[in-house]
């Protein structure tokens, strides 16, 4: 994670664009330049650290750990930045969605 100049906002070192959801809505993958460039392959992510709705094609902050496979996995928080493209296709949690104090869009 890195500090901004504000001092007391932290980033997650990783920002990527939520790629695929599965059917049920139970997982999805980040497409992340970084993550791939780094393990070969992009982040798996579980619904329950997106937080809210988000839509497919929505940009997001996050940090990654190697699971037990040996793959990158997204780890808490993952912070929707802005919104993609729109989509019909969203990933919802009652609650609503996690927005970065940054947050750039809608």
């Amino acid at each position: 994670s890195r500090t901004s100049a504000l001092g007391d906002v932290t980033f997650p070192p990783y920002i990527g664009r939520l790629q695929h959801v599965s059917p049920s809505g139970d997982w999805g993958f980040i497409e992340s330049p970084s993550v791939r460039q780094s393990f070969g392959k992009d982040a798996f992510v579980s619904q329950a650290l997106l937080g809210g709705c988000m839509s497919l094609g929505d940009f997001v902050a996050f940090d990654v750990r190697v699971n037990g496979r040996g793959n990158p996995q997204a780890m808490a928080p993952v912070f929707r930045m802005f919104s993609g493209p729109s989509s019909a296709t969203q990933v919802c949690q009652p609650g609503g969605a996690r927005t970065h104090p940054m947050h750039m869009g809608k």
